[in-house]
């Protein structure tokens, strides 16, 4: 970081391309069975925070591309995930422009009320694509929101 406080646009690109590569890799790592029903959504979380703290950086063009890799990574049908990313990124840029100055608690419950929008919208797909509902999938949303504000502690001096 620079001595000014100022980071520079190469470094918050590095930041958000870093921080997205990280989450990939928890996305994936291998837990078992009984722990994988409460594996956060890695790059849904890191998405909505860039969504957030970065607007004119990350949009909806980003989240159709982390969406796509997440399809690849998690070996879901070609444009679930990227789907319920633009969707996601939607919602969020669509509150963030009645919000001029949103305290801390309000980014919460948009970044939780755009992660649960994330995950019913992949439900709904599973179960009109594939014909199965697994109600443990509604607990990542939750597991999600809740370690929301450890990632903004961690990427808060990246965004800025």
């Amino acid at each position: 970081m620079p001595r000014s406080g100022k980071i520079k646009p190469w470094q918050q690109y590095a930041a958000i391309i870093g921080s997205l590569v990280v989450a990939s890799v928890l996305n994936i790592y291998p837990l078992s069975v009984a722990l994988a029903w409460y594996r956060p959504m890695w790059l849904a979380v890191v998405l909505v925070f860039w969504l957030l703290s970065q607007p004119s950086r990350v949009g909806i063009g980003a989240a159709f591309g982390v969406g796509l890799a997440a399809d690849l990574l998690l070996d879901s049908d070609l444009g679930q995930q990227a789907l319920c990313a633009v969707l996601l990124a939607f919602f969020v840029k669509f509150i963030q422009a009645y919000l001029r100055q949103p305290s801390a608690g309000l980014l919460w419950l948009v970044a939780a009320a755009g992660l649960l929008i994330y995950q019913l919208a992949f439900v709904v797909l599973q179960v009109l694509t594939q014909g199965v509902f697994y109600p443990q999938l509604l607990i990542a949303p939750l597991v999600s929101a809740l370690i929301y504000p450890l990632m903004v502690w961690a990427l808060a001096r990246f965004s800025y």
